[in-house]
């Protein structure tokens, strides 16, 4: 069994790619948790396939599911957390603001 199966959905891109994982990693995954709680649904699919989750990162079709849904600032504040680009990614201190 992968290291994909069960938390994958969680996981950070840099986790993913075997990049330096830090605290902007758990970020991610509240950003996965709080779009989850919105939608009843993950914003990435869960599979093993790297060009699939890879283009899924890249391309923000999740947010399409928040716009018109939600309030501009959940969907910035969603879009911060899940921010592909590790020093893009908000921090707690700009969830704070």
């Amino acid at each position: 069994m992968s290291k994909f199966a069960h938390r994958g959905r969680f996981m950070p891109p840099e986790f993913i790619r075997d990049e330096d994982y830090n605290k902007a990693g758990d970020i991610w995954g509240i950003g996965v948790l709080l779009y989850f709680m919105a939608t009843f649904t993950y914003p990435f699919p869960e599979t093993e396939n790297m060009e699939k989750l890879e283009a899924a990162f890249k391309n923000k079709e999740h947010l399409a599911a928040l716009e018109g849904k939600f309030s501009t600032s959940f969907v910035q504040l969603v879009e911060g957390l899940l921010e592909e680009e590790v020093h893009k990614r908000w921090t707690i201190e700009n969830v704070i603001e």
